[in-house]
């Protein structure tokens, strides 16, 4: 989830109801793997009576494998950075995730820097 979510940062994340959720929100879940992951919620959808929810990260291409309700954990309300926190439900972080949902050069750049700056600190 970088650069929204960098490390060092205390998340918050909350249980929520599953009519409360949107398009943008960052949700706790575990994948098929059991493991834990924080992304953006792109899509959902209900097929055959399960609902499925499509995820991905900020600087991630290719959308996450579906996910079922039973995996949702919980809801990000809250990020705390080094001097400040930032409440998700503020104009800052929904304009954020507005474009990171809407704007995909963006996030082709930001994937494109983040490779860079991992292969740069393997060196």
């Amino acid at each position: 989830m970088f650069p929204f979510i960098q490390h060092g940062n205390v998340c918050r994340f909350v249980a929520f109801q599953l009519d409360e959720l949107k398009k943008g929100d960052i949700v706790l879940f575990r994948n098929d793997r059991q493991q834990l992951v924080a992304h953006r919620l792109v899509n959902f959808s209900t097929t055959g009576g399960v609902r499925v929810f499509l995820f991905r990260g900020d600087t991630n291409i290719a959308i996450d494998s579906p996910v079922q309700e039973n995996q949702l954990l919980g809801k990000l309300i809250s990020i705390k950075k080094r001097k400040y926190t930032i409440k998700t439900d503020g104009w800052a972080a929904r304009v954020w995730g507005w474009l990171i949902l809407y704007i995909s050069p963006i996030r082709i750049f930001l994937n494109k820097y983040t490779r860079r700056r991992m292969y740069v600190e393997r060196l």
